[in-house]
């Protein structure tokens, strides 16, 4: 028999925690203020802006305000830039079925001119204030860059090309006033969706920037970040990757990387807070879901993005066409349909030509680390828009809505559906799309299947249009190409978490010893073997 001072633990200690589990396990429905969004998901994909993804689509629909009918702000097919001076090059006679090689360039400077032109003056720290925007310089920056086409930084993809996003886009709600968070590069844009900031990070750090400024604990925000938040709550995320996952590059994120931890919906079954993208589709069908999802692509930077469905430029983008379907079809066909977000997004723009002008923003107002902060920018302007897609069953067929987005619009979303606080000011006032969820109940016509029709393979991704091997730039030497840098420290990141046995110095050696291209991939094919014999442990789930 159970003694009386285990009963007396038992009803004062467990039960009520037990209790508490089992009322967790109807999905959290009592701590969250939307009962229609209880499960958020986003997509992120690489490098496309919005004219040159959906510029040509000619989507039409119902506004998400006024409800009458209104068109996308799309190209009228007479936008051109020059380059230079009275050759012009217009968006509708530089239309492309081929990828776009070398890639189109996008940091910092480079958006400068692609923004203010092709004579626009450089950024000045001292006294930080955005030039004026007229987009005449997408043209001219690419223009100067070896070997390269002027007009294929004005190329728009047709809608037919791209099938999966445009049957999407009309199904649901397409965003036309979203924003990349930062006049510049993936890395800092990539942040805003997870800190509503990028802790003053405005470019691509070089390797020797991050081994001097980031490399062991990786990049820290004041506030901390939406993980932490959800945490907070008591509710759970999960991040899905195809190889490496930028999120690793935020501080503390590598130690749960292989680190299992128990929900209240499932006391027996460890769960995952990374999981590949393969175990997608079967985690789907279990019962206890996260509440936030953020998927990565495969980003295959080893490879120079050949295999990579992440978008960037030149890989194939049928093959993102392909995770897109799956992404959407996965959910669509889930229990968890009838109360879930879904938001398809880039991160930035990838150097491609957008008629828009980029509106200001809201400086985050969180802590601006110097040493990351190296254009002095103070982020009171927004970047080139980006192509965004919402889908929930509650959004009505063919919304568009003109509401000003960036990507801090993101945890902006997941703070209001969770009754999380925000993390910065620019998250605070961000716009979310709740007045898109109209329907009083959810749709039953929404598509259970996407076709990819099987001669649109119009992007190749084979060698031929890639980068020469080598050619990322020397590592010892710190000035490897900015996005090949970042996810080797994200191997490095990775490395660290899977040998806790080893000081983070010496560790660090270790990779401040690599000095070379083919040393730099050997090192991160090594993590992936490591990072998928971790994923076959028993105590890794």
């Amino acid at each position: 028999m159970i003694s009386c001072r285990w009963q007396n633990f038992f009803f004062a200690v467990l039960a009520p925690i037990l209790l508490a589990g089992f009322l967790a396990c109807g999905r959290n429905g009592n701590v969250k203020n939307n009962p229609r969004i209880q499960y958020v998901f986003v997509l992120m994909m690489e490098n496309r802006s919005y004219d040159h993804i959906l510029g040509l689509s000619k989507l039409t629909g119902e506004d998400s305000f006024t409800r009458r009918t209104t068109t996308a702000n799309e190209l009228n097919g007479t936008e051109f830039n020059e380059y230079p001076p009275g050759t012009k090059y217009t968006v509708s006679s530089t239309l492309t079925k081929l990828a776009i090689t070398p890639d189109v360039p996008h940091e910092f400077e480079d958006v400068l001119e692609q923004l203010g032109g092709a004579e626009v003056k450089p950024y000045d720290r001292k006294s930080p204030q955005y030039p004026t925007i007229n987009n005449s310089g997408f043209a001219s920056r690419y223009g100067k860059v070896p070997n390269a086409k002027p007009g294929d930084a004005m190329s728009v993809f047709d809608s037919s090309q791209l099938p999966i996003l445009n049957k999407l886009a009309k199904e649901f709600a397409v965003a036309d006033n979203w924003y990349s968070s930062v006049p510049g590069p993936t890395w800092p844009n990539r942040l805003f969706v997870h800190a509503a900031s990028s802790a003053g990070l405005d470019y691509s750090p070089t390797t020797k920037d991050i081994f001097e400024k980031v490399l062991i604990h990786g990049y820290d925000f004041e506030n901390g970040t939406l993980f932490q938040r959800i945490e907070s709550k008591g509710l759970n995320w999960r991040v899905y990757y195809g190889d490496f996952p930028q999120v690793l590059s935020i501080k503390g994120m590598n130690s749960k990387l292989i680190l299992p931890h128990f929900s209240w919906c499932s006391l027996l079954q460890p769960q995952k807070y990374f999981s590949r993208f393969d175990d997608f589709s079967a985690d789907m069908k279990n019962p206890c879901m996260p509440d936030y999802v953020f998927i990565e692509p495969t980003y295959d930077i080893i490879n120079d993005y050949k295999n990579s469905d992440s978008m960037h430029a030149p890989a194939d983008v049928t093959k993102g066409e392909a995770l897109i379907k799956k992404v959407y079809e996965t959910i669509r066909n889930s229990s968890y349909w009838e109360q879930s977000l879904l938001i398809i997004v880039f991160d930035e723009h990838g150097g491609f030509y957008d008629h828009v002008r980029p509106p200001v923003g809201v400086i985050p107002g969180d802590f601006k680390n110097p040493s990351l902060n190296q254009r002095g920018f103070d982020f009171s302007q927004l970047g080139v828009r980006v192509p965004a897609v919402l889908i929930s069953p509650f959004i009505p067929k063919g919304t568009i809505d003109h509401s000003q987005y960036d990507h801090a619009s993101i945890p902006a979303i997941v703070e209001e559906a969770f009754g999380l606080a925000p993390m910065t000011q620019r998250d605070k006032r961000a716009n979310t799309p709740d007045k898109l969820l109209t329907l009083d109940t959810p749709r039953k016509d929404t598509p259970t299947e996407l076709i990819m029709k099987p001669d649109v393979n119009d992007v190749p991704g084979n060698s031929d249009h890639l980068r020469e091997k080598g050619s990322v730039g020397d590592v010892g030497n710190g000035d490897a190409d900015p996005d090949f840098a970042g996810f080797l420290h994200v191997a490095f990141l990775a490395h660290q978490a899977m040998h806790p046995e080893e000081k983070p110095a010496a560790l660090a050696q270790k990779m401040k010893a690599i000095k070379s291209n083919n040393e730099a991939k050997s090192f991160m094919v090594q993590v992936m073997g490591e990072m998928k014999d971790a994923e076959r442990k028993p105590n890794s789930r």
